[in-house]
């Protein structure tokens, strides 16, 4: 089998940490870089616990602008 990227290698291993010790993940609520990888890794490698983001009041978008974006549909 083709080896793993260090991306998917990280992923997986949290994934698994999470599922294991049923921990819940936080992250900066950002659905870019880093806090992005985590949360499709969690979902990719079927993590069952829940991953919550954090997103500090000033840099959220406009109510109008989440609803648009379907942004509850994904995170619930």
């Amino acid at each position: 089998p083709p080896a793993l990227s260090a991306v998917q290698v990280l992923t997986k291993g949290l994934a698994k940490a999470a599922t294991v010790t049923d921990a819940w993940t936080m992250t900066g609520g950002v659905d870019a870089g880093v806090m992005r990888l985590l949360g499709g890794g969690l979902r990719k490698y079927g993590a069952s616990t829940p991953c919550i983001g954090i997103l500090p009041w000033v840099r959220r978008a406009p109510p109008r602008e989440l609803h648009e974006r379907a942004f509850w549909a994904r995170i619930w």
